[in-house]
């Protein structure tokens, strides 16, 4: 099973509170899980969101199955040299992500965290990453990060959810003290692991 599989496989599961290993590529979104055509619209209507993808007309016409979603989804995502080209970029612009065998480590770059379809693509390639390994292990370096906007911290939280699903583990280190008390107020600190600065450790 690829990121991509497992990222879709996971999505139907939470959006339709399913366990995700019930589900099998070969289920039919009407028959199998009971969706009427209206539920179906909406759960596709999530993947585009979910993965910047467009449906070409009515989409419960063009994907029936999960394994016709996942098949939609991995030929509607560009994989074109100029997509890996500023994929590649971002990620030696803004962070640097490197796999080892248990632990995808990755060090942010940037000291804000703001550019919506930038963020979105790492936490894309971050997800894939995680995906890859049996027990998710990810570590966030946010040494130099200082603001984060809203749209970071819902990736964030979304991402690290998806790791703590599949009982791994997401640690953010190095975080200045604004940051933390700004991952605190959105309850991060209780789904991934949130090292506490220096200075506060000093003042208790």
């Amino acid at each position: 099973m690829d990121g991509i599989e497992r990222r879709v496989i996971e999505m139907i599961g939470k959006r339709l509170s399913i366990d995700p290993q019930q589900i099998s590529s070969e289920m039919k979104f009407g028959t199998d899980m009971g969706l009427s055509v209206l539920d179906q619209i909406d759960l596709l209507t999530t993947v585009e969101d979910e993965f910047d993808v467009d449906f070409d007309g009515d989409p419960t016409r063009q994907v029936k199955t999960v394994d016709q979603l996942i098949d939609f989804v991995r030929s509607s995502i560009p994989s074109d040299d100029s997509l890996s080209r500023r994929i590649e970029e971002f990620v030696n612009t803004y962070c640097d992500i490197k796999v080892a065998r248990d632990r995808v480590k990755v060090k942010f770059r940037s000291d804000w965290l703001h550019n919506q379809a930038e963020l979105k693509e790492a936490m894309l390639r971050i997800d894939e990453c995680a995906a890859g390994q049996e027990t998710p292990d990810v570590e966030l370096d946010m040494c130099e990060v200082a603001h984060v906007s809203s749209h970071a911290l819902g990736w964030f939280l979304d991402s690290a959810r998806r790791v703590a699903e599949r009982d791994g583990r997401m640690h953010i280190i190095n975080a200045g003290t604004p940051l933390y008390s700004t991952l605190s107020v959105v309850q991060l600190n209780e789904i991934c692991e949130i090292d506490v600065p220096s200075e506060l450790e000093t003042a208790k």
